[in-house]
């Protein structure tokens, strides 16, 4: 079932209604997530994206991945999936130009160790729309993705949602009170 999954690996509840809350709010119809993990997320952005819009999510193949799952299982017999393009490889090594971008919203939630944020980081930076929105999961909960994006606030505005394990960059945050 979409909604049964192991806590503490995925969004929880409240980071997932932070996450649709801002991808309803900007009309995003292109959504980048980087770590599908079991789809719990990829699922529900695919069923709240804009009419006409897809979710392009990126995993480690099979052979590669540390975790134990079947990465996109949640989403791979729903409805939702024909919005849902699962592509596999490293995100780092990755063309990120052919993933389909430039995208409204990025989620990054893959490896956590600081080089694979930090150039995670930085090509979410290089293909985000303007006014797009970049989310962080595991902030404040891994100390290494934490430094990364403590490093990158430096330069921009990104801050800690409290109460959740989410960090997040708005492009456009002038605009922030419309909504």
């Amino acid at each position: 079932m979409a909604y049964s999954r192991v806590v503490g690996w995925s969004v929880d509840l409240q980071e997932l209604v932070c996450i649709l809350s801002v991808l309803k709010a900007i009309r995003a119809r292109k959504v980048l997530e980087i770590g599908t993990y079991d789809g719990f997320l990829t699922l529900n952005l695919a069923a709240n994206i804009e009419e006409g819009g897809v979710v392009c999510t990126v995993d480690l193949p099979v052979e590669q991945a540390r975790i134990r799952c079947k990465v996109g299982s949640k989403f791979k017999h729903e409805e939702e999936a024909a919005r849902i393009r699962q592509f596999f490889g490293d995100s780092t090594q990755l063309n990120w130009g052919d993933l389909g971008g430039p995208f409204d919203l990025i989620i990054i939630d893959g490896c956590h160790e600081s080089s694979y944020v930090e150039k995670d980081t930085q090509n979410a930076f290089s293909n985000l729309n303007g006014g797009g929105v970049i989310f962080w999961h595991d902030y404040g909960h891994f100390y290494e993705v934490s430094d990364a994006v403590d490093r990158r606030a430096k330069s921009f505005k990104i801050v800690a949602i409290k109460g959740t394990r989410l960090a997040v960059y708005i492009a456009d945050s002038e605009n922030l009170r419309a909504w």
